[in-house]
This record gives structure tokens, sequence and C-alpha cells, in this order.
């Protein structure tokens, strides 16, 4: 029974979730009153009937593309545009799983793609990122029995030591070159150089 509050004019309210979001992330509501309780009560049960027909309903034979399209237009809806491109880039590496049933994706398919990219750490740790993001709200939603994702390993990423510049290679540099390694880029301050 949902929580019903009595107002002045004597009919009974209450609000229940769509299930839907704001672009900020509030969730919107749906207020209902009635005069008595049973009333409510018969308006909460509608509502909520027709809430489940229209929603969308997935099951075994839900592929990966299906329901991972569907998980961003829920989740991530609202997100920057920076974010939304980010997203958009990563689906792309997917091409080979998405017409698997969710269900049967396994951690080896998730791991090969990580392994296609792996002279692309960046896109390696993003596309980790997503598809942990992708099973753990399928398996919220006991689409999955666990996240293949989970134990995804990533490529090494080397990072390139940086050296000093030795005198010949400073002498060749143009001055405002050097001077913007410095952090000196504005010419107004190149006259604390006198």
């Amino acid at each position: 029974m949902a929580k019903y509050k009595k107002q002045k004019d004597g009919r009974y309210h209450t609000t229940i979730s769509t299930g839907q979001f704001t672009a900020d992330g509030k969730p919107i509501n749906k207020s209902l009153a009635a005069r008595t309780i049973h009333e409510l009560d018969e308006k909460v049960a509608e509502y909520r009937h027709q809430s489940n027909v229209n929603a969308l309903i997935f099951d075994s034979a839900t592929t990966f593309e299906e329901f991972s399209i569907q998980w961003l237009k829920v989740t991530k809806k609202g997100k920057s545009i920076a974010t939304n491109a980010m997203y958009e880039n990563v689906f792309k590496h997917f091409d080979k799983i998405n017409n698997v049933p969710l269900q049967s994706v396994s951690r080896i398919a998730l791991q090969n793609i990580i392994n296609d990219n792996i002279e692309h750490p960046r896109i390696c740790q993003q596309i980790k990122m997503t598809l942990k993001q992708i099973f753990a709200y399928a398996l919220s939603e006991h689409l999955v029995n666990s996240n293949p994702a989970e134990m995804l390993e990533l490529p090494r990423r080397v990072v390139s030591e940086k050296r000093a510049l030795t005198k010949e290679e400073i002498e060749k540099m143009p001055l405002e070159k050097f001077l913007g390694k410095l952090g000196w880029s504005d010419p107004a301050e190149w006259n604390y150089l006198d």
C-alpha cells in the first residue's frame, strides 16, 4: 500500500515515481488523489498497471545491443556532450557482441574487445568502465547472474620518461619556444630577461 496523506478538502493524496528522470537526474513523480483510500488504491494499481504495460520488457532473447542502448538512454540521459561522445566512441567497439543475447556474453568475449584495442590504453579503460556499468545494471534488473566485466584485465600503460634538454637543443631552439616551455608564453613577460 502506498503512503497516503489526507488533504484539507478531505481527499487522500499520494505521489508515485514514474520511473523517469529529469535532465539533472531527479525522479519524476505522478500525483494521484481520490475521495477514499479504496479509490486511491485502485488509482495507484491502475497507474502501476499502465506503467508496466508501457515499460520496456527484457527477456532472455534481449541482445547486448538492445539492452546497452536502453541503458544509455535511461542512465546517462542529460550528461554532457563530451560524456555522450565518449560513450558513442566506446559503443563502436562492441560490434562483435552486439547481436549476442545479453545472458550469453562471456568474459572471454569482453576481454577480446579489450585485447583488440591494447595499443590504446585509455580506450581500454573506457571500454571496461562502460561494460562494468552495463552489466551491473543488468545484474540489478536480474537479467544476468554475474557481471562478466568485473575481472577484465587492462593493458599496462607504458609511461615514457621525460628528459632534460641538452645545451645544444636549447641553443637550436627559437627563443619563443624556449620561453614557452618555461611557462613564459606572453611576450610582455620577456622584459624580465634583461
